[in-house]
């Protein structure tokens, strides 16, 4: 299931770490009118791959969008309410960049997904 979390938003690309939030899943798959099945996967569309043109090369626009992501409370939503055994997004990282203050890791989506749930990136 693609979610287009930056058309639910109403722009472009999401900005600069912009934090997704179980709030936002939830604007897109109204906006959508869909809703996720256990054992689907889940891909989030930022707006930042639009900067890619055809070989990546324009590293300060991509920059300028790539830390937008899911937050650790996004990630245990997905999974916990809904199952989803794969998440994927158009940004370099998937999770916002950078943690939230307090968080144990700098990447504690991907702790949370990978070694704690068994959930692919």
């Amino acid at each position: 299931m693609l979610l287009d979390i930056a058309a639910a938003r109403k722009v472009d690309e999401l900005p600069e770490h912009y934090a997704i939030t179980p709030a936002d899943i939830d604007a897109a798959l109204a906006q959508q009118k869909v809703k996720l099945q256990p054992g689907g996967v889940v891909l989030i569309r930022t707006g930042t791959l639009r900067h890619w043109g055809t070989d990546g090369d324009n590293h300060a626009k991509i920059n300028e969008h790539d830390s937008a992501g899911i937050t650790l409370e996004t990630a245990k939503y997905l999974v916990e309410q809904h199952g989803s055994l794969l998440i994927g997004s158009d940004t370099s990282g998937l999770e916002v960049n950078p943690a939230a203050m307090g968080s144990k890791s700098f990447i504690p989506v991907h702790t949370y997904l990978l070694v704690e749930q068994g959930v692919h990136i």
